[in-house]
């Protein structure tokens, strides 16, 4: 003022900015970016306005990624997609799945592809990873023993005499690809 006194007068004056397409500002002062680039922010009492400050908006930057499925546990030989999903600091979404980088933390037990993709190798847990730059996000996979998938029985079509006895075999086939014979169980 023109005693050299200052007060806040921050609810009090008319704010604008130069480029409504880069940032806006309400009352109150709090400006919000639209888009990247720089715009000139003012604010006007009366007939006296402040000098022009530049405000720039940068791009949104990657704040965390989230790895889901969450904690799924599978039979050994089966696969798993996984989806890492950034979360940036304008609060977007954003699918990372195919651009982000993964690792297991136990490749003996999980590998998993550049996709996302994890393919069981032997049963116990691992970590998956997925991360861009500096920024990465994980989850547990554990893989169960292998699962029963189909049961076959042989011979087939057999054809017997009246009294007389035929064995049948049952054979189980299981998520690793494996086989076992299940006739007794």
């Amino acid at each position: 003022y023109s005693d050299s006194s200052t007060q806040n007068i921050t609810t009090s004056v008319m704010w604008a900015s130069s480029s409504p397409s880069v940032a806006t500002i309400a009352a109150g002062g709090l400006a919000t970016g639209v888009g990247t680039g720089t715009s000139n922010i003012t604010a006007t009492l009366g007939s006296v306005v402040s000098p022009a400050d530049t405000l720039t908006v940068t791009a949104a930057t990657l704040v965390s990624i989230a790895v889901t499925p969450a904690n799924p546990s599978i039979a050994k030989g089966a696969t798993q997609q996984f989806t890492a999903t950034g979360t940036y600091s304008d609060g977007s979404l954003r699918d990372l799945t195919t651009s982000a980088a993964w690792s297991s933390s136990n490749p003996t037990v999980a590998s998993v592809s550049a996709t996302g993709l994890a393919a069981t190798a032997a049963q116990g847990v691992t970590t998956i990873f997925a991360s861009v730059g500096s920024i990465s996000g994980s989850t547990l996979l554990t893989v169960n023993p292998a699962a029963l998938t189909s049961i076959s029985v042989l011979p087939a079509s057999v054809y017997v005499g009246v009294g007389s006895n035929k064995q049948y075999t049952a054979t189980g086939t299981f998520t690793d690809g494996s086989t076992g014979n299940l006739t007794n169980s």
